[in-house]
């Protein structure tokens, strides 16, 4: 999976594992991410407190999501405090929330 800043120009964000990521999403998809995201989200604040959670995790989303690849994304701020603290709390909890 891989964590994105928001782009306010729309752009593409890169692809993950080596395939493409398409805009579209179906409504499965589209339930399914915010199913993993909310369960995610409920390990993460176990995690590392509410607190912390609101500060850095409440406006992220997942933004795209296939078979292959999932695709967080929040404000740039955000992205670079959690690569730098939280991206492995915000992997394990992927994974026990489904989104291997």
């Amino acid at each position: 999976f891989r964590v994105a800043a928001r782009s306010d120009e729309g752009a593409e964000l890169a692809s993950v594992k080596g395939n493409e990521i398409t805009n579209h999403i179906t409504r499965h998809q589209e339930e399914a991410a915010a199913d993993i995201w909310e369960q995610t989200s409920l390990q993460l604040r176990k995690r590392i407190g509410r607190q912390l959670w609101e500060t850095w995790f409440a406006d992220a989303h997942i933004a795209k999501f296939n078979d292959s690849a999932i695709v967080v994304e929040a404000s740039p701020l955000a992205v670079e405090s959690i690569k730098k603290r939280w991206m492995t709390d915000l992997r394990e909890s992927l994974s026990l929330s489904g989104g291997d």
